[in-house]
């Protein structure tokens, strides 16, 4: 858990492992404890991803949820081009919507934080 800027963030553990299966995590995950997600994804959109992404537009605003692509920095300006349209896609979000992150670069760190702050 960590406080910035007055928001708490709690940083879910990674699902679809050993120890935190994909049908225990929607189960059991406390969904409506949060006003707000940060759905991270960092490569290709998995089945569990897709579940996840699913129950949390279906039990709260879609707005509330910031979808990000991390590590973009690993990716050509046309696989930028190509993996946000498959996010949108897949995940029935406006391409806009999304924010593409480098922690390596910096990039879409400002566009991250007006979404979170604005």
């Amino acid at each position: 858990m960590s406080i910035f800027d007055n928001e708490v963030f709690v940083d879910a553990p990674g699902f679809d492992t050993l120890s935190h299966p994909v049908k225990s995590y929607l189960d059991k995950f406390p969904w409506r404890s949060f006003s707000r997600y940060v759905f991270v994804l960092s490569g290709k959109i998995r089945d569990a991803d897709e579940a996840v992404f699913t129950v949390l537009k279906s039990r709260g605003d879609a707005a509330q949820i910031t979808v990000v692509r991390s590590k973009s920095d690993a990716l050509t300006k046309a696989a930028r081009d190509d993996v946000a349209a498959d996010i949108a896609t897949t995940l029935g979000i406006r391409k806009r919507e999304l924010v593409l992150l480098s922690s390596r670069t910096g990039d879409g760190i400002e566009k991250l934080r007006a979404r979170l702050f604005d």
